[in-house]
């Protein structure tokens, strides 16, 4: 005989005529696994840009400075959650109290960069596959000044004033 499916774990013995064999026991277990991951972005002052909420990806871009807070929502707990970047320092991942299976990061976006999520459960077991994560820094472009006013080339003398007129404008207004 055959199970096509194991979803919990149970005991077996296999009977033959008057005789059976010993207890088999059969567990289950899951690998952790990110079944989505929740981004709430905080823009540097100075962009008067307000507060974004991005649900369930693995990509952000914002202007460097912006403060991320990564919500990752797991299917079961684990013993250690961390975001492994492939060139410099790993940002831990805490577990939220509040809440069961679900784990939290905060950053600061200084440069762009590659994560993966390591999982490890309270067994030793890794996420088979972990989801690969990539931030990225915007650089704030410095203003453009552009003159309205006068228009063309202009002759003046070291005693005269002159009026300007020019219009400014930044990437973020």
């Amino acid at each position: 005989g055959s199970i096509s499916e194991v979803t919990t774990g149970f005991v077996y013995r296999v009977e033959y005529g008057s005789e059976s064999t010993r207890d088999f026991k059969v567990s289950t277990f899951e690998y952790p696994r990110l079944e989505r991951a929740d981004a709430k972005v905080t823009f540097p002052e100075h962009t008067s840009l307000p507060e974004k909420t991005i649900e369930d990806t693995r990509r952000v871009s914002a202007v460097e400075g912006s403060g991320l807070d990564y919500t990752f929502h797991l299917n079961k707990a684990v013993k250690s959650a961390t975001l492994v970047p492939k060139a410099g320092p790993q940002i831990p991942v805490r577990a939220d109290t509040d809440r069961p299976n679900v784990y939290v990061a905060n950053l600061k976006l200084e440069k762009s960069g590659r994560y993966e999520l390591i999982l490890v459960d309270d067994a030793g077991r890794t996420n088979k596959v972990p989801p690969l994560f990539v931030l990225d820094a915007l650089t704030n472009r410095a203003p453009e000044l552009k003159f309205a006013f006068p228009k063309g080339d202009q002759r003046v003398s070291a005693l005269e004033e002159i009026a300007f007129k020019a219009e400014a404008s930044d990437d973020f207004g």
